[in-house]
C-alpha cells in the first residue's frame, strides 16, 4: 500500500546506536513513535503531539531529547504559562531573555518536554491555565491577555509540534487532561520488561552519558538531513473504528471524594483521533518503516491512548459475555473495588452492559463498543 522510504537505509544505523547505548531491551517502538512523530510534522497538515509514558528510569528522557538532534527545542519542563510567552515589560528584561519559548521557537517548530510530570504536580490553578494554554497552541493560535504596561495582548501564532515524557502520573491527572479535551497520542514502555538488562546497560553508560547523547542526537540529525516524502496511504476504514473506540474508551468520568462515579462527560469524536493516526502511520513510513510496521506502531499507540484498566476489561469482557464481577477480578488479577468503579464509567459511557441473572449481574459489551476497533487493536498488539 506504498513504497519504501528512502530513509530505511538510515534507520537501521540509528537503530545500531539505540541498541549500543540503550540494550536490545529497550522498546524501540517508542523510538520509532517520537521519529515518526518529528517526520509528520516535516509533511505538513496540522501538529501531531505525542506523550511517551512509564515509570521512573525506563529511558523516556534519552528517547524524547534525542531530537536535539534535529533542530527540536528541548526544555526539562515550564514554571507556567508566562514560560512559553514572557509578559515582563522590555525595560525590565536581562540581556538573555527571550521573551519566551514560543519567541524563541517561532511560527513553525517542535518542543519537547523532558519532564512532563512537573507540570502535571503543578498548583492546580497554575495546571489548568498551563494546559489549557497548550491546548490553544495545538490550535495554533493563543493569545495572552495580561496586565503590565497597562494591559497588553500577547499573541502566538503557527504550528507546534509538542514531544513529552510523562510517569504514570499521567492516569491520575487524566480526569484533568481528558475534561480539557486531549491532544495527545500515548506510547508505553512498560517497565516491568526487561528489567535486568537496560539495568546492566545503564551501569555501563556510567561516565560515558555525554558521549551517549551525542551519539544518538547525530545518527538522528543523519536521518532527517534526508528530504522527507509522502510514500503511502493508510486504511480510513480500519483507523476510523480504533478512532471511534478509543475516543469513546478514554472519556473522562466525574467522581466524588470517595472515587465514587457520578457522572460522564460527552465522548470525544473521533475525527482528531483518526487523523492523527493516519498522520503518525505516514511519518512511520517516511522514516522507512514498511506500511504494516506503520499501520502496527498507529495501533499500538491508538491501544496505548486508552486508560489500562478499561482496555483490559473491555478485552476482558469481549472475550468472556456474560462474565461476573468476580470472574473478571479473578481473570485481571485486580481488586474489586477497581473493577467496580471501572465497570461504573463504561457503563455511563454505553461501553458495558449488565444484566442480572438470579443473584448475580453478568456483564458484556455495550451497544456503543466498537467493537471492530477492540478487535482490531487486539489482533495487532494482543
Amino acid at each position: 500500500m506504498g513504497k519504501i522510504s528512502l530513509l530505511s537505509t538510515w534507520r537501521k544505523p540509528l537503530r545500531r546506536v539505540i541498541r549500543k547505548w540503550l540494550s536490545n531491551g529497550y522498546d524501540i517502538d517508542a523510538l520509532d513513535a517520537v521519529l515518526a512523530t518529528a517526520m509528520a510534522h516535516r509533511l505538513g497538515g496540522d501538529p501531531l503531539w505525542l506523550m511517551l509514558v512509564s515509570g521512573p528510569g525506563a529511558a523516556k528522557t534519552e528517547t524524547v531529547q534525542v531530537l536535539a538532534g534535529m533542530g527540536a527545542m528541548v526544555t526539562s519542563t515550564i514554571a507556567s504559562e508566562g514560560a512559553l510567552l514572557s509578559a515582563v515589560p522590555k525595560r525590565n528584561r536581562t540581556k538573555e531573555a527571550s521573551g519566551g519559548l514560543l519567541s524563541r521557537i517561532g511560527d513553525d517548530g517542535i518542543l519537547v518536554f523532558k519532564d512532563f510530570t512537573t507540570i502535571l504536580s503543578m498548583d492546580r490553578h497554575v495546571r489548568g491555565a498551563t494546559l489549557a494554554a497548550l491546548r490553544e497552541i495545538h490550535d495554533g493560535r493563543w493569545q495572552r491577555n495580561v496586565g503590565t504596561d497597562g494591559g497588553r495582548t500577547l499573541t502566538w501564532e503557527g504550528r507546534l509540534t509538542v514531544i513529552g515524557a510523562v510517569t504514570t502520573a499521567w492516569d491520575s491527572a487524566y480526569a484533568v487532561v481528558g475534561a480539557m479535551g486531549d491532544r495527545f497520542l500515548l506510547v508505553r514502555i512498560n517497565s516491568y520488561e526487561n528489567r535486568e538488562q537496560i539495568g546492566r546497560q545503564a551501569i555501563r553508560n556510567i561516565g560515558r552519558e555525554k558521549e551517549m547523547r551525542n551519539e544518538l542526537a547525530a545518527a538522528v540529525a543523519a536521518l532527517f538531513a534526508e528530504p522527507a516524502e509522502v510514500v503511502g496511504e493508510v486504511d480510513e476504514a480500519e483507523f476510523l473504528a480504533i478512532a471511534d473506540f478509543v475516543t469513546l474508551a478514554r472519556t473522562t468520568t466525574d467522581v466524588d471524594s470517595r472515587g465514587n462515579v457520578l457522572d460522564a462527560h460527552a465522548p470525544e469524536a473521533p475525527t482528531r483521533f483518526a487523523k492523527q493516526l493516519a498522520q503518525l502511520a505516514r511519518g512511520a513510513m517516511a522514516i522507512g518503516l514498511n506500511y504494516a510496521e506503520a499501520e502496527r506502531l498507529a495501533i499500538r499507540c491508538a491501544r496505548d491512548s486508552v486508560p489500562p484498566v478499561r482496555l483490559q476489561l473491555l478485552q476482558d469482557i469481549d472475550a468472556h459475555p456474560g462474565t461476573t464481577l468476580s470472574s473478571i477480578c479473578g481473570r485481571l488479577n485486580k481488586p474489586k473495588t477497581t473493577i467496580e468503579r471501572h465497570l461504573a464509567a463504561l457503563q455511563l459511557l454505553g461501553l458495558v452492559s449488565a444484566e442480572k441473572a438470579k443473584n448475580t449481574w453478568g456483564y458484556k459489551c455495550g451497544p456503543r463498543l466498537n467493537s471492530k476497533g477492540l478487535r482490531l487493536i487486539a489482533r495487532e498488539c494482543g
